[in-house]
């Protein structure tokens, strides 16, 4: 009994620690919202954290704008405070034609990117080739 009981102490936050968490983009998921369903000694365990952002949100100066003003917003060290990682996986809405991947990666590497890593984040870009719905069915 002692023996499994400091096993689980020993790894009862490995599952936090050590994977990758994905939101919807901040337009339609509040982080706060998403941690209640996470006592809070693991959330603050979570470090890595993954935005799932569509191609048509970040297309366009008022939607640039208002993700930007989300992410400004957003209180992540309040609600992650051992969050380090974001991973911004951008998906495109039926192909690449409607809103082009550069016209994503320019404003995500020139505005947001910049701003959570002054928050002393590691951010990184992903460019997903499926298109968001698709990617969740599989």
């Amino acid at each position: 009994m002692r023996t499994s009981r400091q096993i689980y102490a020993e790894t009862a936050l490995y599952p936090f620690t050590d994977n990758t968490f994905a939101l919807r983009s901040p337009l339609t998921t509040s982080v706060k919202y998403y941690m209640k369903s996470f006592r809070k000694y693991q959330s603050r365990q979570i470090r890595t954290l993954r935005f799932e952002l569509l191609a048509y949100e970040l297309d366009g100066p008022h939607r640039r704008d208002y993700m930007k003003k989300l992410f400004e917003e957003l209180e992540l060290r309040r609600y992650l405070p051992g969050l380090q990682r974001i991973h911004m996986c951008v998906f495109p809405e039926k192909d690449w034609a409607i809103v082009p991947y550069a016209t994503c990666e320019t404003f995500l590497q020139s505005d947001l990117a910049p701003a959570m890593q002054a928050k002393g984040y590691e951010v990184t870009l992903q460019k997903m080739e499926a298109e968001w719905y698709k990617f969740e069915q599989q």
